[in-house]
């Protein structure tokens, strides 16, 4: 770059004259931005996993510790104490020992997403002149069936990280055992949400 000066009514400024690139998007630079894209959803969805169990871990922690006989939380370091920080305890809990676990859920919803994201992409490429009807329903149906994967899949994910935040249990236990404790009460969790 080399700066070169512009005069101006008595006033000299002094601009930068730059060079350009142009990048060609060719199959290298498609396959680089699947992968940055499929990266930021899976990114996206540990975070915000991430967040959902310290809350439910902090709130864990609220919700199981004892009274004592004025009817106050018992606060201390012991098992069934609120601790002094519970956020902060529940964040350290959950950065050593469940990031796993984190990991496992925000891949299963990243993939879903993913493969939303790539059907959208298909859809857009083909019906770029007159669509039949077939093609919109099939594609309409392909969307609508991963939606409702995601969905199901999400709620299952969070009910498995409270499971976890309250027990510890690994990712595949707490999916078990919160949907087998769900299907048990099928009425009374219907009737709640």
């Amino acid at each position: 770059t080399i700066p070169s000066s512009i005069t101006s009514s008595g006033n000299t400024f002094w601009a930068v004259q730059t060079t350009y690139i142009q990048w060609v998007w060719d199959d290298n630079m498609k396959n680089a931005f699947a992968y940055a894209f499929f990266h930021l959803l899976w990114t996206v969805q540990f975070l915000i996993y991430f967040c959902y169990f310290v809350i439910a871990g902090a709130i864990a922690n609220w919700y199981f510790c004892h009274r004592d006989s004025v009817g106050r939380k018992i606060r201390g370091s012991d098992e069934y104490q609120l601790s002094n920080f519970p956020v902060a305890a529940s964040f350290y809990r959950a950065i050593r020992f469940h990031v796993g676990t984190l990991t496992i859920g925000a891949l299963i919803i990243a993939v879903i997403q993913f493969t939303r994201a790539v059907v959208t992409y298909i859809e857009k490429k083909t019906m770029v002149t007159n669509p039949n009807c077939l093609q919109k329903a099939l594609f309409t149906c392909i969307k609508c069936c991963l939606y409702c994967a995601e969905c199901c899949m999400d709620k299952i994910n969070k009910n498995a990280y409270v499971w976890c935040a309250i027990w510890g249990d690994n990712f595949c236990t707490s999916c078990c055992s919160s949907f087998k404790l769900i299907w048990g009460n099928l009425l009374r969790c219907a009737a709640i949400n």
